[in-house]
């Protein structure tokens, strides 16, 4: 089984351009995970379009240990 993870530090990312993708992708048997950081509320929607979310806070700067 073929696997996909999208990951991104920007939670609205996943709900405003990764949706389709992870459709696209689950549609034609895939396993698609997203990480992301909760920037506010997590999006309920999410679970209707990945088999697994997970929020890690984390950020893009690499001075930020």
């Amino acid at each position: 089984m073929h696997r996909l993870l999208m990951a991104t530090t920007i939670e609205r990312t996943v709900r405003d351009f990764l949706f389709s993708y992870a459709d696209y992708f689950r549609s034609i048997g895939w396993r698609v995970d997203c990480v992301s950081n909760p920037d506010g509320q997590p999006f309920p929607e999410c679970a209707d379009h990945f088999d697994n979310v997970y929020h890690i806070e984390w950020t893009r700067t690499p001075f930020d240990i």
